[in-house]
């Protein structure tokens, strides 16, 4: 089982690496699947063994690779830009990982989410090698439309 003891670290050190679609840091990479500009809906959960057809986008996906097994995924939704950037929602992405550290992610879109213009981040963050040292993280963004 996964430790999730970064997403907190995640927040305060999102802005510091930056791309568009992919990003890799010291052993520790993050991208998004969804292309930038994507229309992505907000919609209301459904019970187990239920899913939306393939049409109804409601996922934001991606992948990372880390080193260690000690890694997460953070997902923050952005409304505005600039001094007027809020963040609107922030969580842990569904993390599925192989042997060797290897990622796929999911995020769905909670449908408390207003429509609109968004930036997604997301941010891929493992423990230091060293106790005591700053975890490593990548970052990778894209513009999303939320319905």
């Amino acid at each position: 089982m996964r430790k999730n003891v970064l997403g907190g670290l995640f927040l305060g050190v999102a802005g510091l690496v930056m791309a568009l679609g992919t990003a890799h840091a010291e052993g520790v990479s993050v991208s998004i699947d969804d292309a930038n500009g994507a229309t992505v809906i907000s919609a209301p959960g459904l019970p187990d063994g239920v899913a939306y057809p393939d049409a109804i986008d409601t996922q934001i996906t991606g992948k990372a690779s880390f080193d260690n097994a000690d890694n997460g995924v953070t997902v923050q939704l952005i409304q505005g830009s600039g001094d007027a950037a809020v963040v609107a929602y922030t969580r842990q992405a569904d993390l599925t990982c192989d042997e060797a550290n290897s990622c796929t992610w999911s995020f769905t879109v909670p449908f408390i989410i207003t429509p609109g213009d968004y930036t997604v981040l997301a941010t891929a963050g493992e423990a230091a090698a060293e106790e005591g040292g700053d975890p490593i993280t990548a970052t990778a963004q894209i513009a999303v439309t939320i319905l």
